[in-house]
């Protein structure tokens, strides 16, 4: 059951369930990490950097204070954890962040993280990435702005 349903104020149901699924899917294995290191990056993100991991530093300077992540900080978790990791770094914390947020706001406990699920990453990567006005390599078509 979701925390949001404590808020002083109805939450819709579908924000609910939408916030469910994302928590769900953070503990299945994504395209390049498995499931241990998605929880790992939400865990990073929340409580800070642990060790010298640059992925999990990229999470939590990007969860912390996304206004100041500059290429060069992603430019290091690249470098170091490679670039699909680090786009899946990249949106598994810009989702849990925007969770987070709602739930700050709502003035409710966060979300707790799940247990991980078996398996190893799927391998499915977008192809055809190139790099553009953004600190990480897209897909072609239209930036969202």
């Amino acid at each position: 059951m979701s925390q949001l349903t404590n808020a002083a104020v109805p939450v819709r149901q579908d924000v609910i369930d939408i916030e469910q699924k994302f928590i769900r899917q953070l503990a299945a294995p994504g395209p390049s990490l498995n499931g241990k290191e998605r929880l790992a990056v939400a865990t990073a993100a929340r409580h800070g950097s642990m060790g010298d991991n640059e992925l999990h530093g990229l999470a939590n300077h990007l969860y912390a204070s996304p206004s100041t992540v500059t290429e060069e900080h992603v430019r290091a978790a690249a470098d170091s954890g490679g670039e699909p990791q680090t786009i899946e770094v990249i949106g598994i914390v810009s989702r849990l962040s925007a969770i987070d947020r709602i739930h700050q706001v709502l003035d409710v406990d966060l979300e707790p993280l799940p247990q991980s699920l078996p398996g190893v990453p799927t391998g499915k990567i977008a192809e055809d990435l190139k790099r553009r006005r953004c600190h990480v390599p897209m897909p072609p078509g239209p930036i969202p702005v």
